[in-house]
């Protein structure tokens, strides 16, 4: 079954810098109404439906955007870049949100490699991966949550969340795929 707006031009921005002027992150919503990018410049772009025009962000990455997932419910972005940061962004005005993500060791995100975020299911908690590790934040206050250790033997690019499982999958540069159950690290006033 086709995509709504597959195949669609993303005003130029292909290979060779395109709407960027760089590399780029790109993601788009579950529910298909929005989609975002990053560039190598640390500035974000959200894209809407057909003829809607784009809005941009301030850029808040000193360096690429190596990551962007957009968070359950549509309300917000969630991007790192290749300093080491990660920003909190309102998807209806675009603005960053100021949040300070504390902990982890940022210096894992450093680079121009893509890492592919996570979120719990409520957007409550986020899932980073950060050299050999997934770093777990609170998205609300940016408080540095757990460490998932000691699986990777490499860099982890990578990790996804399944709500109906309540665990986290990693994967890495060692080759490992690997499965975590986070638990009490969750946000969740009511279990």
């Amino acid at each position: 079954m086709p995509v709504p707006g597959a195949g669609r031009s993303a005003r130029g921005a292909r290979g060779g810098g395109g709407a960027h002027g760089g590399g780029a992150a790109a993601t788009a919503a579950a529910d298909a109404a929005a989609a975002a990018s990053g560039s190598g410049g640390g500035m974000g772009q959200q894209w809407g439906a057909p003829g809607e025009a784009a809005r941009r962000a301030r850029a808040a990455h000193e360096a690429a955007v190596t990551g962007l997932i957009p968070l359950p419910g549509g309300q917000a972005w969630l991007s790192a870049g290749g300093e080491g940061r990660l920003r909190l962004w309102d998807a209806r005005t675009w603005h960053n949100l100021l949040v300070s993500f504390g902990g982890g060791g940022g210096a894992g995100l450093r680079g121009a490699r893509a890492h592919r975020l996570a979120a719990s299911d409520d957007g409550r908690t986020a899932f980073v991966p950060l050299g050999n590790n997934v770093q777990v934040y609170d998205v609300r206050t940016g408080a540095h949550l757990h460490s998932l250790a000691q699986g990777h033997y490499g860099p982890v690019r990578c990790c996804a969340f399944s709500s109906a499982l309540r665990e986290v999958f990693s994967g890495g540069d060692d080759g490992q795929l690997l499965v975590w159950t986070p638990g009490a690290m969750l946000n969740d006033d009511d279990a």
